[in-house]
């Protein structure tokens, strides 16, 4: 395109003024009308290929069209006014071309981000983020903020899915039944439950705290008679095997700590009484059978 301009320049007639009547005063001579030509054209020609390489091919297209426009300007000063515009024209070009570029070099490393994350959010991000084309170099900002967020999430209930899934697979291992739905109510971190079926109406209440972080406290239903003898048996039964509860939780990755921060001696504060609905309804109603005998339990 640039050297078909400077062709036309060369072959273009070097007398008269174009598009306007020969008046006396009023036209360039032929040497000055091919000095100015020239200079547009080399004007031109450096305007043009001063453009961005990202600069896509269809505004490349448009804005050789508006330097033929320049090139065909009868005079001077519509030559001079149509440059100052293709001038303004492939700037703005450059400016978009290169935000462009940097909207697509940062979506691509927000993209490497969010990969592998599961879940909803993590995954209308990304649909977003395939399509940068809406986003403009001021909308950045935001969007690494959001990006952080939804990482942040996503990796901390990654984190707690997995510390629930191993923890459920820990106890049962270990003979202790488990609530309906406790891994999941675990994950969430709400108080889920689990207990040895010998221990009657006494439980281990655990809750998540952090992201891959387990609490335990022994705990009884509400509606059991407080007995400080069959509490201090289920406390010694279940301190004797925490030990190995904490030891094979490590193995799978998960820390676990005492509720409050601090190990309570069995018999030194009385077992945190919970609301019966609190735990499942076969939990709550100790019979004979339940009852724990003088021994230590077995966890």
């Amino acid at each position: 395109v640039l050297e078909s301009m400077r062709n036309a320049a060369t072959d273009s007639p070097s007398s008269g003024t174009v598009g306007r009547p020969a008046v006396a005063g009023m036209r360039d001579s032929a040497d000055d009308r091919d000095e100015w030509r020239r200079v547009v054209v080399e004007t031109v020609c450096r305007v043009l290929s001063r453009l961005a390489a990202e600069v896509d091919d269809d505004v490349r297209e448009r804005l050789s069209v508006v330097g033929t426009n320049v090139l065909a300007a009868p005079t001077r000063l519509r030559a001079g006014a149509l440059l100052g515009d293709l001038r303004d024209r492939c700037s703005k070009a450059n400016v978009r071309a290169r935000q462009l570029r940097e909207v697509e070099e940062e979506t691509r490393r927000l993209t490497a981000d969010l990969f592998g994350l599961e879940g909803d959010e993590p995954a209308d991000l990304l649909r977003r983020l395939e399509n940068p084309a809406g986003t403009r170099v001021e909308d950045l900002g935001a969007l690494r903020l959001e990006v952080a967020a939804v990482a942040k999430r996503s990796r901390q209930a990654a984190d707690q899915h997995f510390a629930a899934r191993q923890m459920t697979e820990v106890l049962v291992e270990m003979g202790l039944e488990v609530a309906v739905g406790f891994t999941t109510v675990l994950e969430s971190a709400e108080p889920a439950y689990a207990r040895n079926p010998d221990w009657g109406g006494y439980a281990v209440r655990l809750r998540m705290q952090g992201d891959d972080n387990v609490s335990f406290r022994l705990v009884r239903s509400a509606g059991t008679d407080r007995d400080r003898i069959k509490d201090l048996q289920v406390e010694n039964a279940f301190c004797a095997e925490y030990e190995r509860i904490d030891e094979a939780a490590a193995a799978r990755g998960v820390v676990l700590t005492t509720e409050p921060e601090r190990v309570v001696a069995p018999g030194v504060s009385e077992v945190l009484p919970v609301p019966d609905n609190d735990l499942p309804e076969e939990w709550t109603h100790a019979n004979d059978e339940d009852e724990p005998d003088a021994r230590a339990l077995p966890l």
